[in-house]
């Protein structure tokens, strides 16, 4: 049975009801995927994007109750036979959140992708420093989502039973690596961008000495650099 929870107060009910000893805030403020799963309980936890980052699906006494803003109760119609099956609805109850959870970190990418593209042409240090901090994060959240994906895999969890979807499951740990890797390699992006800020900057420096120069003769051009050295007594002061 299937129990959506509109808010984490409702979760929190909806969990005591199953006489549970859990604490769900706890869970909650970890920033990264997260599964626990216990003989008598399962949970999992995966934050996303956007205005409510809790997506939780707790298992007990053949119960699911989930809290997610993303679109993840619906099940695809391939599956509907699995559904019926022993631990079918919490496996593709969890494995439809995973797929909206990818979905989710995949357009935060894209946004951070389209927000470089943009600093190639104006690149502004401390824009380039913070969505270095956001890419960083999300590389850190699609590690955690690709070893949870393993986790459930490899670990005896009795309400997942991934020889159900084994290969749809395989397809999606194919795709959820490739994003990583998209992440990965943007993150090298972020050194060269940095090294176009600090040359932008020099330039500014250089036509700011340059307009300045009292012409004394003294001002020197460096070939290599292609900046500007003014005479420090005669143009400066």
């Amino acid at each position: 049975m299937k129990i959506v929870a509109e808010s984490i107060n409702e979760l929190k009910k909806e969990i005591r009801k199953l006489n549970v000893d859990v604490e769900i805030n706890d869970i909650i403020k970890i920033d990264l995927p997260f599964v626990d799963s216990q003989p008598t309980f399962t949970v999992v936890n995966i934050p996303s994007y956007g205005n409510n980052s809790i997506n939780l699906i707790f298992v007990a006494n053949d119960k699911i109750v989930i809290n997610s803003h993303l679109n993840s109760f619906s099940t695809e119609k391939k599956f509907e036979k699995i559904v019926k099956k022993n631990e079918g609805e919490s496996t593709i109850t969890i494995f439809m959140l995973l797929k909206s959870i990818l979905k989710n970190y995949s357009q935060e990418f894209l946004r951070i992708r389209d927000v470089m593209n943009n600093l190639e042409i104006d690149p502004i240090l401390d824009s380039i420093e913070e969505t270095a901090r956001e890419l960083r994060k999300l590389t850190d959240r699609m590690e955690g989502l690709l070893q949870l994906i393993i986790e459930l895999k490899e670990e005896d969890i009795h309400c997942f039973n991934v020889s159900l979807i084994d290969f749809d499951y395989e397809l999606f740990s194919t795709e959820t690596r490739y994003w990583l890797e998209r992440c990965r390699s943007h993150i090298y992006r972020i050194a060269s961008l940095r090294t176009k800020s600090e040359m932008k900057s020099n330039r500014e420096l250089n036509d700011t000495f340059f307009n300045n120069c009292k012409h004394c003769g003294e001002c020197s051009w460096d070939n290599r650099s292609y900046f500007w050295y003014p005479s420090i007594i005669k143009c400066l002061f």
